[in-house]
């Protein structure tokens, strides 16, 4: 993707509030998915709601860290201006903010129930494509390489529209 489509993908992500979930999906889900660091990788027998919880809290700490690590290899502070999380925050504030100035603090609260279900939608999917799926630990910290049996998720057309291609 290009830097216009990322910085879509960044707009589409604060209308639900979920801005973190592109540095965190990324740099941690990405490289990690299968491993104990995975944030959203659901462990064998561990129920939907109670994944998507601890998602909810771990997630926007992990993309702190994720983003915080990436300017430390830069010399740069986690509270550098080039943090993404940032813009995700303040992307989060207009919203917030557009919808209080459009319908007060109702357009608020439906705006906030929107953004939930919309989360809560797009981390199931993240459940289903790899509840209980791990990748073997290897030592020193490394882990096998990430493999197709690794993902409920199948390159075809049906799975890719069910899936939304995550």
């Amino acid at each position: 993707a290009n830097r216009f489509e990322r910085h879509l993908g960044d707009l589409l992500l604060a209308l639900v509030l979920y801005g973190h979930f592109r540095t965190e999906h990324l740099l941690v889900h990405h490289p990690w998915v299968g491993t104990p660091r995975d944030t959203v990788t659901a462990c064998y027998n561990e129920g939907f709601h109670r994944a998507f919880f601890r998602i909810l809290r771990q997630g926007p700490g992990s993309a702190w860290r994720a983003e915080k690590a990436m300017l430390a290899r830069r010399n740069r502070s986690a509270f550098h201006r080039s943090n993404p999380i940032w813009k995700y925050l303040a992307l989060a504030t207009i919203m917030l903010a557009l919808a209080f100035v459009i319908g007060g603090w109702f357009a608020v609260g439906l705006f906030a129930f929107q953004a939930f279900i919309a989360i809560w939608q797009l981390e199931l999917t993240n459940y289903v494509e790899h509840y209980g799926l791990t990748r073997k630990y290897l030592g020193d910290g490394k882990y096998e390489p990430v493999g197709l049996h690794h993902s409920w998720d199948s390159a075809h057309h049906v799975s890719g529209l069910l899936l939304i291609n995550l």
